[in-house]
């Protein structure tokens, strides 16, 4: 954290804008416009405070907004930590610093998950779309240009194949090896037996086929830590 505080500046520039006739109104990002870290890409498009910032002083801005929700998950661990159940990979140091160097995967997965979307990763010079996250909830499509910018993509394109978490590498650092970053709601699947798992999807309401034929084991595991993971 200290590393970041070297960064802090006691000159808001938010504090420069006046209520007037002509009173600077959030405008929506313009979804051609390309940035140069990924940091800048999620503030973009989902901090309201950002848009208001002259360019100029965005760099500053986007410091100091880093240095809160660093800060956040020390002080406020409930909700900006321990809610999203992570695995040790995921350590709360290891974002601290990934938001700090603003180009670490770990930056990538936290932001995900603070403003609650799975992220989709473009890349134009491999032509690779990378899964984040196999949280279902609203999609996030990034692409990665072959400038080493960043912009949002309004929809998919079918021009790129489906490529693997290690191939993030081509943009970012990969300070996580996988998206596999959470708790699962069981133990490991060797403590339970078929009949346990059955009744433990019953109680779900989870179906117990999978195109016409009884699920195996490794099915109803799945299934069932899927289910819970979207219930938060």
């Amino acid at each position: 954290m200290d590393i970041l505080y070297k960064h802090m500046n006691t000159r808001l520039f938010c504090d420069r804008i006046h209520n007037s006739s002509y009173e600077q109104k959030p405008q929506k990002c313009n979804n051609n416009q390309s940035f140069s870290t990924m940091i800048d890409i999620f503030f973009s498009n989902f901090d309201h405070h950002y848009v208001m910032v002259e360019p100029k002083d965005k760099s500053l801005y986007t410091r100091q907004r880093l240095v809160e929700i660093a800060t956040d998950i020390d002080e406020n661990k409930d909700s900006k930590y321990d809610n999203f159940t992570y695995l040790k990979c995921m350590n709360s140091a290891l974002i601290q610093y990934g938001l700090q160097a603003m180009k670490n995967v770990s930056a990538l997965l936290y932001l995900s998950d603070y403003y609650g979307v799975t992220t989709n990763i473009f890349i134009e010079s491999t032509m690779l779309k990378v899964v984040t996250s196999v949280k279902e909830r609203k999609v996030f499509n990034v692409l990665y240009t072959s400038r080493g910018k960043w912009s949002i993509m309004d929809s998919e394109s079918d021009k790129f194949k489906d490529g693997v978490f290690d191939d993030l590498g081509t943009c970012l650092t990969l300070d996580v090896p996988t998206r596999d970053i959470y708790k699962k709601y069981l133990l490991p699947i060797g403590k339970y037996k078929v009949q346990q798992l059955i009744d433990i999807a019953k109680d779900m309401n989870l179906s117990l086929d999978k195109d016409g034929k009884k699920k195996v084991k490794k099915q109803l595991y799945d299934d069932i830590n899927f289910y819970q993971l979207n219930l938060k």
